[in-house]
Protein backbone atom coordinates (compact mmCIF):
# COMPACT_ATOMS: atom_id res chain seq x y z
CA UNK A 1 0.00 0.00 0.00
CA UNK A 2 1.00 3.59 -0.73
CA UNK A 3 2.32 5.10 2.28
CA UNK A 4 -0.07 8.09 3.09
CA UNK A 5 3.12 10.54 4.38
CA UNK A 6 4.10 10.43 0.01
CA UNK A 7 0.55 11.42 -0.60
CA UNK A 8 1.12 13.88 1.42
CA UNK A 9 4.24 15.56 0.21
CA UNK A 10 3.78 14.82 -3.08
CA UNK A 11 0.28 16.08 -3.71
CA UNK A 12 0.71 18.51 -0.97
CA UNK A 13 -2.71 17.44 1.06
CA UNK A 14 -3.80 17.15 4.51
CA UNK A 15 -3.45 14.60 6.96
CA UNK A 16 -7.49 13.82 6.99
CA UNK A 17 -7.28 13.63 3.17
CA UNK A 18 -4.22 10.78 3.78
CA UNK A 19 -6.44 8.93 6.08
CA UNK A 20 -9.27 9.24 3.34
CA UNK A 21 -6.98 8.11 0.56
CA UNK A 22 -5.77 4.70 2.62
CA UNK A 23 -9.26 4.17 3.52
CA UNK A 24 -10.10 4.57 -0.27
CA UNK A 25 -6.95 2.25 -0.71
CA UNK A 26 -8.37 -0.63 1.85
CA UNK A 27 -11.62 -0.87 -0.02
CA UNK A 28 -9.88 -0.69 -4.18
CA UNK A 29 -12.60 -1.42 -6.55
CA UNK A 30 -15.40 -0.41 -4.56
CA UNK A 31 -17.61 2.72 -4.77
CA UNK A 32 -17.93 4.74 -1.73
CA UNK A 33 -20.05 7.73 -0.68
CA UNK A 34 -18.76 10.52 2.37
CA UNK A 35 -21.08 9.50 4.84
CA UNK A 36 -19.66 5.84 4.73
CA UNK A 37 -16.40 7.29 5.13
CA UNK A 38 -16.95 9.19 7.46
CA UNK A 39 -18.71 6.82 9.62
CA UNK A 40 -15.97 4.49 9.28
CA UNK A 41 -12.98 6.88 10.44
CA UNK A 42 -15.22 8.55 12.48
CA UNK A 43 -14.77 11.65 11.17
CA UNK A 44 -17.14 15.02 10.46
CA UNK A 45 -18.80 14.25 7.18
CA UNK A 46 -17.59 18.20 5.80
CA UNK A 47 -13.93 16.89 6.63
CA UNK A 48 -14.64 14.37 4.55
CA UNK A 49 -16.34 15.97 1.66
CA UNK A 50 -13.31 18.61 1.35
CA UNK A 51 -11.05 15.84 1.38
CA UNK A 52 -12.43 13.99 -0.92
CA UNK A 53 -12.66 17.09 -3.12
CA UNK A 54 -9.08 17.64 -3.38
CA UNK A 55 -8.25 14.46 -3.65
CA UNK A 56 -10.64 14.55 -6.62
CA UNK A 57 -9.11 18.19 -7.50
CA UNK A 58 -5.44 16.01 -7.89
CA UNK A 59 -7.02 13.71 -9.91
CA UNK A 60 -6.37 10.53 -7.95
CA UNK A 61 -10.19 9.35 -7.47
CA UNK A 62 -12.86 9.08 -9.79
CA UNK A 63 -16.40 10.68 -8.94
CA UNK A 64 -19.62 9.19 -10.04
CA UNK A 65 -22.64 10.68 -10.15
CA UNK A 66 -25.89 8.35 -9.42
CA UNK A 67 -29.62 8.94 -9.57
CA UNK A 68 -31.87 8.97 -7.40
CA UNK A 69 -35.52 7.56 -8.20
CA UNK A 70 -37.22 9.71 -5.96
CA UNK A 71 -35.17 12.49 -7.66
CA UNK A 72 -31.82 14.04 -6.97
CA UNK A 73 -28.43 12.32 -6.68
CA UNK A 74 -25.46 11.10 -4.81
CA UNK A 75 -21.87 11.17 -5.76
CA UNK A 76 -19.71 8.07 -5.23
CA UNK A 77 -15.77 7.79 -5.25
CA UNK A 78 -13.58 5.56 -6.01
CA UNK A 79 -9.55 5.37 -6.78
CA UNK A 80 -8.08 6.25 -10.15
CA UNK A 81 -6.76 2.58 -11.33
CA UNK A 82 -3.54 1.61 -9.92
CA UNK A 83 -1.23 1.94 -13.37
CA UNK A 84 -2.72 5.40 -13.25
CA UNK A 85 -1.85 6.21 -9.93
CA UNK A 86 1.53 5.27 -10.64
CA UNK A 87 2.27 7.27 -13.21
CA UNK A 88 0.34 10.33 -11.72
CA UNK A 89 2.88 9.52 -8.75
CA UNK A 90 5.72 9.10 -10.65
CA UNK A 91 5.01 12.42 -13.08
CA UNK A 92 4.60 14.52 -9.98
CA UNK A 93 7.55 13.40 -8.40
CA UNK A 94 9.43 14.21 -11.49
CA UNK A 95 7.96 17.89 -12.22
CA UNK A 96 8.49 18.68 -8.23
CA UNK A 97 12.08 17.62 -8.78
CA UNK A 98 12.38 19.57 -11.79
CA UNK A 99 11.40 22.41 -10.05
CA UNK A 100 13.26 22.13 -7.44
CA UNK A 101 16.77 22.12 -9.37
CA UNK A 102 15.70 25.06 -10.94
CA UNK A 103 15.05 26.86 -8.37
CA UNK A 104 18.68 26.04 -6.53
CA UNK A 105 20.05 26.83 -10.35
CA UNK A 106 18.66 30.10 -9.76
CA UNK A 107 19.64 30.41 -6.29
CA UNK A 108 23.53 29.81 -7.35
CA UNK A 109 22.84 32.29 -10.51
CA UNK A 110 21.66 34.77 -7.77
CA UNK A 111 25.35 34.38 -6.04
CA UNK A 112 27.20 34.22 -9.07
CA UNK A 113 26.01 37.95 -10.10
CA UNK A 114 26.92 39.34 -6.73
Amino acid sequence: MINKYYVKRIFEVTKADCGVFEYMMLHYNRELVCTEIADKLNRNITTIQRAVKRLYENNLVERIQENLKGGGYIFKYKLKPFNELEKMFIARVMKNNNDFCSQIKQEFRGMKND
